[in-house]
């Protein structure tokens, strides 16, 4: 049975265990990014320069000071999946917005799905968006955005999420380029 519950303070450990023992060899980059990317306000250009043990310091501190937000999944005790969920206003790295935020609170973005090999296929990253948009509203959010990339070649960039996934929940399409769109839900 898979239970989904916030990311606390002190799960900093079992987080950055998770992202170690997964195999990230079909995009090897990946396997340093521990989801800080969007916390990191870097150029894509500077983080290419971070080391995985760099981003690693960072998740652990980012999670310990309650900076880092987003969703676990448990298959018992083990942690099967992952959801990034981000204010806005803490999103530099998130530019395809067709209106910034003007206040925190205001505007969220569910920017990330990691989710383990053997519990793929079973709909985990579309119950992790349910409850990632669900904890949104209850904190009184008035939008949540997501960015999924839809590609038949590059099927492991959908750590972003499907369309499907934010359409079945009631998001809408903003605006599309190349394989990459933007979709809004209002609250």
């Amino acid at each position: 049975m898979i239970t989904i519950k916030p990311l606390q303070t002190d799960q900093a450990q079992l987080f950055t265990a998770y992202f170690d023992g997964l195999d990230f060899s079909h995009a090897e980059h990946w396997a340093g990014c521990f989801c800080q990317y969007y916390l990191s306000g870097c150029t894509p250009e500077e983080w290419e320069q971070r080391s995985a043990s760099q981003n690693r310091e960072l998740a652990l501190l980012n999670i310990r000071s309650g900076r880092m937000t987003g969703y676990l999944a448990f298959e018992g005790q083990e942690v099967v999946g992952w959801c990034r969920t981000i204010d806005m206003l803490d999103a530099p790295n998130i530019a395809n917005l067709p209106e910034l935020p003007t206040a925190r609170g205001e505007a969220g973005a569910v920017v990330c799905f990691v989710v383990h090999p053997r519990t793929r296929g079973q709909g985990l990253a579309g119950q992790l968006l349910g409850v990632a948009v669900e904890g949104f509203r209850q904190d009184g959010y008035q939008k949540v955005y997501g960015f999924p990339f839809e590609s038949k070649e590059h099927p492991q960039r959908q750590y972003l999420g499907t369309a499907g996934m934010f359409e079945r929940l009631g998001f809408s399409r903003q605006s599309a380029s190349e394989n990459q769109a933007v979709y809004c839900l209002e609250f």
